[in-house]
């Protein structure tokens, strides 16, 4: 099986900091709003304006970042997962484990300037760096974790479609079992009414379960 190599790598080449310069947000007129800001028309141009704190803007990335990521690692463990059953000899394989996905999350830092000496007579460590830098890395991180989760996604569909005609092969269900849990009212787990699948000891277990209550049924 082909292997998915994968780098990620998001560098920022940091010169002088530009100047804060100042801004005209003023519009010469406001037509309507949208779901984060405003219509209108600046210097005869109908434009759509969008407002909020450097502060906010940052975090809302930061944000959207670890979002990406965590989607991200659970798309990889889960085509390690598919690899490790397709390896089994209970679906036809040789018990050799493809190479995983060559996964790797590189974010450059910014230039920190530190500093250390005394403030108001106690001993301190400050830490600057660019504002402009620090999001202009982020938003890069974010274009090129968007487009490394569709490589493994692609991977996971391509593993999930083979390893569903071998598990049909081998009398279990294309898809794992999933567990049905019953929730009380507190919205805590009660119990299960059907198994989990884990790992493939897990579907034949539950296969092997299924067919005894069918033939005591009968």
């Amino acid at each position: 099986m082909k292997y998915l190599s994968l780098l990620l790598v998001v560098g920022l080449m940091v010169g002088c900091a530009s100047g804060v310069k100042k801004l005209d947000t003023q519009l010469d007129s406001v037509q309507g709003q949208t779901q984060n800001g405003v219509i209108g028309l600046k210097d005869n141009q109908a434009v759509i304006q969008e407002k909020r704190s450097a502060e906010d803007e940052l975090r809302v990335q930061v944000w959207k970042n670890y979002q990406l990521e965590n989607d991200l690692n659970h798309e990889y463990y889960m085509v390690l997962w598919c690899y490790d059953d397709l390896a089994d000899p209970r679906l036809g394989g040789n018990g050799e484990v493809s190479e995983a996905p060559n996964l790797k999350k590189i974010k450059n830092s910014v230039a920190v300037k530190e500093e250390f000496g005394l403030e108001d007579k106690r001993l301190v460590v400050v830490k600057t760096s660019s504002f402009e830098d620090e999001l202009k890395v982020e938003r890069q991180y974010e274009t090129a974790m968007t487009t490394m989760l569709s490589e493994v996604k692609r991977t996971r569909g391509a593993c999930e479609r083979k390893m569903g005609v071998a598990r049909i092969k081998a009398g279990l269900p294309s898809k794992r079992y999933q567990g049905k849990p019953v929730i009380t009212p507190a919205g805590t787990l009660d119990h299960m009414i059907a198994p989990h699948e884990s790992n493939l000891d897990d579907a034949f277990k539950i296969k092997e379960q299924d067919t005894s209550n069918a033939t005591s049924k009968n």
